[in-house]
């Protein structure tokens, strides 16, 4: 059987074969083809590298490497010093403060639009800014190798899907 990224031929051949470049995925008769090189499609419960594009009220824009930009609400992360209480309009007036265009960020998809639009949140101690470290954009299949090749790499975040932009540090 025939599946994303493959055609059937014209008879007399019949023949299924594949409308792109990729990896043959193969699940029980279903045959389909992994694209090599796509946007990323985010997830609930992704843990995503971004860099904060545009800073609007109670909001900012973040860059995932998806197709759109994500959203990261004031209400959704965690305020300096770990305090939990609601917030106000003096935080709204602060919004820089937490993350300015540029800053880049590790978050968690909290939630998926109809249109494909992603919500994130930072709402745990793990999550946040990103310091001291290194930015790297790999392509699919490399996983954490790229980190090792001119030295050790301790720790590593990265985000899951095709295109994958990874934090190295340590």
């Amino acid at each position: 059987m025939r599946g994303h990224g493959t055609h059937l031929l014209p008879p007399p051949l019949s023949t299924i074969t594949s409308s792109l470049a990729g990896t043959l995925t193969r699940t029980n008769k279903l045959l389909s083809v992994r694209p090599l090189h796509s946007r990323y499609s985010p997830e609930v419960g992704d843990l995503v590298v971004g860099r904060i594009v545009e800073v609007q009220a109670k909001r900012w824009r973040v860059d995932v490497g998806a197709s759109q930009l994500a959203s990261l609400p004031l209400s959704a992360i965690n305020l300096p010093g770990g305090i939990l209480r609601k917030r106000t309009e003096t935080d709204e007036l602060q919004i820089r403060t937490f993350f300015a265009e540029g800053d880049l960020l590790v978050a968690e998809v909290q939630q998926l639009f109809a249109d494909g639009g992603a919500v994130l949140h930072t709402r745990s101690l793990k999550y946040g800014k990103l310091r001291n470290g290194v930015f790297v954009a790999v392509p699919g299949g490399s996983g954490g190798a790229w980190c090792g090749a001119g030295g050790r790499c301790g720790r590593l975040r990265r985000g899951r899907g095709v295109g994958r932009w990874m934090w190295c540090w340590g």
